[in-house]
């Protein structure tokens, strides 16, 4: 017999608590109660506020007289830590919700696993790997391109690289998920698709464009060229080369009469606190539908974690999802909180329709809250769009405002038409910021960062 946790004899859970445990990759992160009716009226579920990390499967909303009903919760954490969370079941029979505490100790993040929780009764299709198929084709003979690599990427990362065998053909069972994958060849054009595999979709075909001959002098001639323009720069020092140096100096001076204090060793290979002002950095992320496709959000998290290798604990982070609504995802974390800000950047997901105007006025207050004197304080508004002609002036107002008080406003154009980049550089013109355009994952992953520097760098 089900012990049961009671909140007035009439719907009761079969526990008051669900703990996950430690979480691992391939854990176990499903759990299930029991819902039980005593009552001699039929009970039915009226809201239920799990947070966005649980996938919730009902074995039914209703609970028949003297019934039960089982209740199947799966965990998906987007990053690392303790998780505890409370939840409250309303049903129609009972004047006071079930209290329910979920717990966890996360101590790895795996993405490819956050799929929905199986369903009742179909558990056999809901959580198998299946047999995934890709082929690298040329695009104009539909050839197979043996050896030729494939890069796999999941939530703004390289999962796998390999190569294709003979026939171009890669395999591998995979869990369902959303890839993100990359192709390339020598004499070819590189490409990329996104696709979610599941049963209904295990086959990709990858088509590469051969490169014209007519195109290889051109190509060649760049390649020497950069190949010259390297010849003649000189690397820069390593930071350890820079303090020899700084050291070798010093004691060759001439002059013993002043003590030499030690050299300042700067936090940041990539931000020198020496060069660089501090960064209070709003990330206005566009979450809307169109934001699914073309592997968009995977190049823009990609970026976003190169930035935040070179972050420091002197910077600041806000990130702020908006698609209908506005919602403010990190609040001014110290830059050096790694595992934070790449787990919100991890979480981010996209749905639903673009509205800018709340999300600017959103990010501009935040970006007043955590306000650095001196500082560089910069709103990098991330889109694929123009915004909504609705919004557009109002948006041109706050920028052509915030500008004038010494704030920067930047866009990041993901895989953007040549109209949508027309209309958001008017965005930047206000407010001395910068458009960067985002198309390629591994080609453009500096692109941020770089402006980061480009907007902090201290003159002299």
């Amino acid at each position: 017999m089900i012990s049961t946790f009671s909140t007035n004899g009439q719907i009761s859970a079969s526990t008051k608590s669900l703990k996950f445990g430690e979480i691992t990759k391939g854990s176990n992160r499903i759990q299930e109660l029991t819902i039980s009716n005593t009552s001699n009226a039929d009970c039915k579920l009226l809201t239920a506020n799990f947070p966005r990390d649980y996938s919730v499967e009902w074995e039914s909303k209703d609970v028949k007289a003297g019934e039960e009903i089982s209740v199947r919760v799966k965990l998906n954490p987007w990053s690392k830590g303790k998780i505890t969370d409370k939840v409250e079941l309303f049903f129609t029979c009972s004047s006071k919700p079930i209290p329910l505490n979920l717990s966890a100790d996360v101590k790895e993040v795996d993405p490819s696993s956050n799929t929905p929780c199986p369903k009742f009764g179909t558990e056999e299709n809901c959580c198998d790997d299946w047999l995934f198929t890709l082929i690298v084709k040329d695009k104009r003979t539909l050839e197979p391109i043996g050896k030729s690599l494939v890069e796999i990427a999941q939530n703004g990362r390289i999962q796998r690289s390999i190569t294709t065998k003979r026939d171009g053909k890669y395999e591998e069972e995979v869990p369902i998920g959303f890839y993100y994958l990359m192709a390339s060849a020598e004499g070819y054009q590189p490409t990329d698709s996104a696709t979610y595999i599941n049963w209904r979709n295990t086959y990709v075909e990858l088509l590469l464009e051969p490169i014209a001959q007519t195109d290889l002098p051109g190509i060649i001639a760049e390649i020497r060229e950069t190949e010259e323009v390297e010849a003649v720069i000189e690397e820069p020092e390593t930071r350890e080369e820079e303090i020899e140096h700084l050291l070798e100096e010093t004691s060759s001076s001439e002059s013993v009469e002043d003590p030499v204090s030690e050299p300042v060793i700067d936090t940041s290979s990539d931000l020198p606190e020496s060069k660089y002002r501090s960064n209070n950095l709003v990330f206005l992320v566009d979450v809307s539908q169109s934001m699914n496709q073309s592997g968009k959000l995977e190049i823009l998290k990609s970026s976003m974690y190169r930035l935040t290798e070179a972050l420091r604990a002197t910077d600041k982070v806000t990130v702020i999802a908006y698609a209908r609504e506005a919602e403010v995802r990190l609040d001014g974390v110290p830059g050096d909180r790694t595992e934070e800000i790449d787990g919100t950047i991890a979480g981010l997901t996209a749905g639903g329709m673009t509205s800018g105007g709340i999300g600017f006025r959103t990010a501009y207050a935040a970006l007043r809250e955590a306000w650095i004197e001196n500082g560089n304080n910069q709103v990098i508004v991330v889109t694929d769009g123009a915004f909504r002609k609705a919004d557009h002036a109002s948006i041109l107002k706050m920028a052509r405002k915030q500008g004038n008080k010494g704030a920067t406003t930047s866009v990041v154009a993901i895989k953007s038409t040549e109209y949508a980049r027309k209309v958001l550089a008017e965005v930047v013109d206000f407010s001395e910021g910068d458009l960067i355009q985002l198309d390629d994952f591994r080609g453009d992953r500096e692109k941020i960062l770089d402006e980061i520097k480009r907007q902090s760098l201290i003159s002299k």
